[in-house]
């Protein structure tokens, strides 16, 4: 009703797709946020949930329109290139996937190293293990203490036949 009566009030339209979003009612998530889009076209973070909502409704294409949005309108961002690999995955377009994902991967955050751990298991699960064996040397063993890395390092170890060493990495990580 609010919104109704006050068809530009930020705020009322917000809530009401808070409300939308909670009772799992995505087109009119979406309708909303297209709304608050209008409103405030400048906004990234409603590009953003925009993205989300097309992505979970699947609508991969236009979520790929509003990443992009958000690129031309703030830069290289990791956040944004994450989605749209995992857009690109669900597409099956393992070239854009994997661009997308190496441009996540700054080399100036801390935390870069969850991104080459996700690379290197992308080239894993492509079959790329010499791409993925680049990408694991520049993690393994300096991250060991994380278990992500060192389970996943011990998966690409199996995969290459080195069963003896991934069996001694899980020991370790184990204990």
């Amino acid at each position: 009703k609010a919104v109704n009566s006050a068809s530009d009030n930020i705020w009322y339209l917000q809530n009401l797709a808070t409300i939308y979003q909670s009772e799992e009612k995505y087109d009119s998530t979406l309708s909303v946020y297209k709304q608050l889009n209008k409103l405030e076209p400048e906004n990234v973070n409603i590009m953003y949930a925009l993205a989300g909502l097309c992505e979970t409704l699947a609508r991969n294409q236009e979520a790929i329109q509003w990443l992009d949005e958000i690129d031309q309108r703030i830069g290289h961002s990791r956040e944004v290139s994450v989605s749209k690999f995992r857009i690109y995955e669900k597409l099956s377009e393992p070239e854009k996937a994997i661009e997308s994902l190496k441009n996540a991967a700054s080399g100036e955050e801390e935390d870069d190293y969850n991104i080459l751990g996700m690379i290197a298991e992308f080239y894993r699960n492509q079959g790329k293990l010499d791409s993925a064996a680049r990408y694991y040397n520049l993690i393994f063993p300096e991250y060991n203490a994380d278990p992500l890395v060192t389970f996943s390092y011990a998966g690409y170890l199996m995969d290459i036949g080195d069963r003896d060493s991934a069996r001694n990495l899980i020991i370790e990580m184990i204990k």
